[in-house]
């Protein structure tokens, strides 16, 4: 036992000998090897330039002189679309060359690296250290942002001065700006200087290119290929592509597939349209009433009408904007409106023979027997239904030249004024039998060396409180000296 000891003891410190010669034999070679470290490691090259064997100072001046024309180029900046190029100290980039120096060398300390070069010469590449300025980075990236922002738009159709027009659509980006800076930074230390790609959020738009070209095609082309003729009752009204245009839309809907819609109250509003419908579609008209001596009779005959609603009006048309040449052509609905008054109504209600006339005399002058004539002619006829109220103002009208009144002279506050004057001679007389006027004449007392007579009458009705007829006429008297 005590040899065994012995010699495991002995052995132990063998071990330990050379374990401690082996120490020693490494420290003596990091150092060699770190004698040897102090410049920069031979095969040392950052982007090809060689630094190895240098020392830090001159490393660091070979770094200026090589790399400076390298990252001082401008950047190509791809932004979606767009494409712009920029200074790299407009971005906040540079390269620090000395920290690039340094790293070199630090790197070449570690101990791993020290003890790896005393038994070969493998070549190292150094990445450059590059320098942000943070506060120029962000401005930057603040103004890229605002200039690559790009609202979407959806693809449309207008409709203008007769044609038709594709808005082309735009896909919507903007800057994602929290990953631009390492972008950025990245893209400055490629090397091969390819464009750098910013990170952006696109947005495409609901109606796509494709979907405007259909739109386009089986659409809006046809519809403003030409005029729609719509019948009502025999008579043609005829709708040109420029009053269809004014009217006309197409929208998204579903699946942003754009759908054409026709505004029918616009359109049968339009004056182009309108004057048309009025003349093909006349509204009901009353029989007129006049005497044959005393004699009630019917002057006119009542006439049925024909109203046309917006919706039916806007059903009919749409549908002919796809079709060509005699396809386009097409029936107006109306609804028939039926007459207040007419002759059975008069015969029913037993209006039939005149019971009193009134004349009034006047000072002649042109405009005053004009004015007159005219607002007697529009009374002429009027029918005061029981329980009704006449309004004389109702049946004049509006005084106007465009409704056949001309100008004469007035008195208007106090002051002689030009207007449409002597109307108010004509509603001084009342119907004797049950019939009410309410009128707001103006009246003229400018003197004249003529006269005039003024006559209304009114029907005897067959029972009190039956209907009244009013008739008027007007007759120049000869002028007085």
């Amino acid at each position: 036992m005590a040899r065994g000891t012995g010699a495991s003891g002995h052995r132990r410190f063998a071990l330990t000998v050379a374990g401690g010669a082996a120490v020693l034999a490494a420290g003596g070679l990091y150092a060699a090897a770190g004698l040897a470290a102090a410049d920069v490691p031979d095969g040392t090259r950052v982007r090809g330039v060689d630094i190895g064997g240098m020392s830090l100072p001159e490393a660091r001046r070979t770094l200026d002189r090589e790399l400076a024309g390298t990252f001082a180029a401008p950047l190509t900046l791809r932004i979606g679309d767009r494409v712009e190029k920029a200074e790299p100290a407009a971005l906040g980039l540079s390269v620090d060359t000395a920290a690039t120096a340094d790293s070199a060398v630090s790197d070449a300390l570690d101990p791993v690296s020290v003890v790896g070069r005393l038994f070969s010469a493998e070549n190292r590449e150094i990445e450059p250290v590059i320098r942000v300025d943070e506060e120029k980075n962000r401005t930057a990236i603040a103004r890229m942002a605002v200039t690559a922002e790009r609202k979407v738009r959806d693809g449309a159709i207008s409709f203008e001065d007769g044609r038709a027009a594709a808005v082309a659509p735009v896909t919507g980006t903007s800057l994602v700006k929290e990953r631009a800076p390492d972008a950025l930074r990245d893209g400055y230390l490629r090397a091969d200087r390819s464009p750098v790609v910013m990170p952006v959020k696109r947005t495409a738009p609901r109606t796509d290119r494709a979907e405007t070209e259909r739109a386009m095609n089986d659409f809006a082309l046809p519809a403003m290929s030409g005029p729609v003729t719509l019948t009502l009752d025999g008579r043609a009204v005829t709708i040109g592509p420029s009053v269809l245009g004014r009217h006309l839309a197409m929208t998204p809907g579903d699946g942003g597939r754009l759908t054409p819609s026709l505004d029918a109250e616009g359109l049968l509003n339009d004056p182009g349209v309108s004057a048309q419908i009025r003349e093909a579609a006349q509204g009901p008209r009353d029989a007129v009433l006049g005497l044959d001596g005393d004699r009630v009779v019917v002057t006119r005959q009542a006439r049925a009408g024909h109203q046309v609603e917006e919706r039916d009006f806007g059903k009919a048309v749409l549908p002919l904007l796809t079709r060509e040449g005699a396809a386009r052509t097409g029936e107006i609905p109306a609804k028939a409106v039926q007459p207040q008054f007419t002759g059975e109504t008069a015969r029913r209600l037993g209006i039939k023979e005149k019971v009193s006339s009134f004349t009034v005399d006047f000072p002649s002058a042109p405009y005053r027997v004009t004015n007159i004539a005219r607002a007697v002619e529009r009374i002429d006829g009027s029918v005061v239904l029981p329980g009704k109220e006449w309004s004389f103002d109702r049946t004049v009208g509006e005084r106007t030249k465009a409704n056949g009144f001309v100008d004469g002279i007035m008195i208007n506050n106090g002051q002689y004024v030009k207007s449409p004057a002597g109307v108010s001679r004509p509603s001084r007389p009342r119907c004797s039998t049950p019939c009410s006027s309410r009128e707001s004449s103006r009246w003229s007392t400018e003197p004249t060396r003529s006269t005039s007579s003024a006559t209304r009458r009114a029907a005897r009705p067959r029972w009190p409180g039956a209907p009244s007829t009013c008739a008027g006429s007007t007759t120049p008297a000869t002028p007085s000296t």
